[in-house]
């Protein structure tokens, strides 16, 4: 039911769901075909496997009906008082990262060797959760043989799950609200969006009660709550 979750309640699930017709962007993904789609209802041979908390949260936030068949909560460490969330596990080695590719930027410059370095140490921490949590295999030339990756010393699947459940809703999130604002979204990749509304109002979408959270890890990872960023402006 709507407010039994939150947006980074440790939960996941089996779920049947039915979103409402004017949903313009909906939001609990399936995978079909090995790709994902985003049904508004999981029906017939397209059924929903696992799905995340902020998923869920954020179907029920846009008026769905869904049905768990199978959850589990997760039992977590004790709150990261800064973030005010549950976890934060890797949340002190990611701002020590941060910190010091500012600090890099600083003595030797933007795009030197050493800022960039710590660069792609920020940007991997998500593929090392992630690593090896679906069968994956690369080319060994040595070998002259295909050979599985393996996990990473930090894989973990929970991790993994909610860091990309969290910033796919977050977008969706943006998407549904500004379209619900008279706006439009022609499209979405991985972490932004196109769109003709004007940033002033987007920076100020509640994004469904997920802006809150976002803008408390951006302040205690780099000390500022800008949700987002313009890229391009035409």
């Amino acid at each position: 039911k709507k407010g039994e979750l939150k947006p980074t309640t440790p939960f996941v699930c089996a779920c049947r769901f039915e979103l409402q017709k004017n949903v313009k962007f909906p939001c609990i993904p399936i995978k079909s075909s090995g790709c994902l789609i985003y049904p508004l209802e999981s029906s017939g041979s397209v059924s929903c496997r696992y799905t995340a908390a902020p998923f869920v949260y954020l179907a029920l936030e846009l008026g769905a009906t869904v049905f768990v068949e199978r959850g589990f909560y997760l039992r977590t460490l004790p709150k990261n008082k800064s973030l005010d969330c549950l976890g934060g596990s890797i949340s002190y080695a990611v701002k020590e990262l941060i910190n010091d590719r500012n600090l890099a930027k600083k003595l030797y410059g933007k795009k030197s060797l050493q800022e960039l370095i710590l660069k792609v140490c920020v940007n991997s921490t998500y593929g090392k959760t992630a690593q090896n949590v679906s069968l994956k295999k690369t080319y060994d030339a040595y070998e002259d043989e295909m050979d599985t990756i393996g996990a990473s010393s930090i894989t973990n699947p929970f991790v993994a799950c909610m860091t990309t459940s969290l910033v796919q809703c977050f977008l969706l999130a943006a998407c549904n609200e500004i379209e619900r604002k008279g706006y439009k979204v022609y499209s979405a990749t991985t972490d932004g969006f196109i769109s003709n509304a004007p940033y002033e109002l987007v920076e100020k979408l509640d994004l469904y009660g997920f802006k809150k959270y976002l803008s408390k890890s951006r302040v205690f990872l780099t000390k500022d709550k800008t949700a987002w960023e313009i890229k391009h402006y035409q």
